[in-house]
């Protein structure tokens, strides 16, 4: 094959890959885990989130997140129950909240960035990204575990 009909093949090869749903970049498995999860169509759940990052956030540890009716409700400590203070853990208040931050995440354009999304519900299970800035310096965020409820 010449090399004049190899490059429309290679650009059509592509194009069809990126519309069968192929790996295409972070933005894109992102979109398709927000898919999954607008389809759950999920307003009250409880989660476990945990964030770690070298930095001076002041949230810090495992906290278990309610969610009742698409809106924050509580936070506590997961090992213990005591409340909380949800402003250390604002943008991540809810699961849109942490598909945003997660968004923000990708459009920061970090040297390095991975994350991974329940296969089911799309909610994201942990994103990592390092700050283009300070050498050491990453952020990592992880719903550790979540548990759909019944709306009452």
């Amino acid at each position: 094959m010449s090399g004049r009909r190899l490059v429309p093949l290679l650009i059509l090869t592509t194009l069809v890959w990126g519309c069968d749903g192929g790996p295409l970049g972070p933005a894109d498995d992102l979109a398709a885990a927000q898919t999954r999860w607008r389809a759950a169509n999920l307003a009250s759940y409880d989660y476990d989130f945990a964030i770690t990052c070298f930095c001076l956030y002041p949230g810090s540890g495992r906290v278990t997140i309610s969610v009742r009716n698409g809106r924050f409700a509580s936070a506590v400590t997961t090992d213990s129950g005591v409340a909380v203070d949800s402003s250390s853990f604002r943008g991540y208040l809810t699961i849109e909240e942490v598909f945003e931050s997660v968004r923000r995440m990708i459009e920061g354009q970090p040297p390095q960035f991975a994350a991974s999304y329940d296969p089911t519900l799309g909610y994201p299970i942990e994103a990592a990204a390092s700050d283009p800035h300070i050498g050491d310096a990453y952020l990592m965020i992880q719903v550790l575990a979540l548990r759909p409820l019944q709306t009452p």
